[in-house]
């Protein structure tokens, strides 16, 4: 027996050793990394410089926008390096144009491009274009407000004279193109109010309303009724037991106006049936309808006796006669009678 226990607690030693040179190991690399980490490999990109197409002719607006951001991203250039630059991308005709010119600055450049190819408009028609400018449906106020600044800018390029207060007319014209009325009206209202208020502040105001108006569109739109059945609801109620008392409560509605259709109808009949004997009194049976006259002379139907043609005309005389003296005597004895006298025969 103390031989096994001997064993055995040799072979626990013999696995403590081993477990020991593992951590040993792990010991080491640990203190390896640590006396020597690695750095992670950071990936830097940098952007590739703007490309600027070659221009030779046509409007010139758009490329002109193009090369100022092209040298508004190179900012390390001198100005001399920009103008050379600005000439290298120009071609055709537009390139004959600058070398024909003593130009010495990127501005230069631009203004007779815009000059010589660009659309030509003269102060008359700039003018009207500026004053007719209106915001347009689904046009922002900032872009509304920076097409009135480009418009009154080539007026000004035009003719300066035409511009003798800038701020004023863009503050004014700005005011009028602007599409909602409601809005609209307060500018003219602020304007009215402080006269020496500026076109920026205008548009900051006008700017201002718009986000409100948005943020307003935005939101759901309950109706009263229905704001005040979602207050009632507590917040801790269950939505099933809400649901189950909208249920119950539009059960009640209806048995209550099926009830009523009920009364309705029981009254309805009610009517019905008063009205059905006297509907049959007006109503009588064939037998009590009125039958032909039958001519008692002849024998025929169609005519009574005293019109009948068989017989001689002094016959139908005296049926005549005795029929005036019959409706005479009668219409004489009703009227006696109103008046409290004894009717008189015709004779005495």
């Amino acid at each position: 027996m103390a031989e096994a226990a001997i064993e055995a607690l040799k072979g626990q030693l013999a696995q403590l050793e081993k477990d020991r040179a593992k951590d040993q190991q792990l010991l080491i690399l640990l203190q390896d990394k640590l006396a020597n980490p690695k750095v992670p490999s950071i990936k830097v990109s940098i952007p590739r410089e703007p490309r600027l197409r070659r221009y030779a002719g046509g409007n010139p607006q758009e490329w002109i926008g193009d090369a100022k951001c092209v040298l508004t991203a190179q900012s390390d250039l001198s100005t001399k390096e920009r103008v050379d630059f600005l000439k290298s991308h120009l071609d055709g005709s537009a390139k004959i144009e600058i070398e024909c010119r003593n130009v010495s600055a990127p501005e230069e450049i631009f203004d007779a491009l815009q000059l010589v190819f660009g659309p030509r408009s003269t102060p008359i028609q700039l003018t009207r274009s500026f004053y007719e400018c209106q915001q347009q449906a689904g046009q922002t106020i900032t872009d509304f407000s920076h097409e009135l600044v480009r418009l009154i800018g080539s007026l000004e390029k035009s003719d300066a004279a035409k511009v003798s207060n800038k701020d004023l007319m863009l503050r004014e014209q700005f005011v009028a193109g602007i599409l909602d009325s409601r809005l609209r009206w307060e500018l003219k209202k602020q304007v009215g109010t402080h006269s020496s208020i500026t076109f920026i502040d205008v548009r900051e105001t006008a700017m201002q309303y718009a986000a409100e108006v948005s943020i307003t569109a935005s939101k759901p739109k309950t109706r009263p009724h229905q704001e005040a059945h979602l207050d009632s609801i507590r917040p801790e109620e269950d939505t099933s037991s809400t649901l189950t008392k909208m249920m119950t409560e539009m059960m009640v509605q209806h048995k209550a106006l099926m009830d009523r259709v009920d009364r309705q109808q029981s009254c309805i009949d009610q009517l019905l049936r008063a009205q059905q004997p006297r509907q049959h009194e007006h109503h009588k049976p064939d037998s009590f309808r009125s039958k032909p006259p039958k001519c008692e002379n002849c024998g025929k139907v169609g005519h009574q006796t005293r019109r009948c043609w068989f017989l001689p005309h002094n016959e139908q005389q005296k049926q005549t006669q005795s029929r005036f003296h019959k409706t005479d005597n009668h219409a004489r004895s009703h009227t006696q009678a109103r008046q409290g006298t004894e009717p008189k025969s015709l004779n005495g």
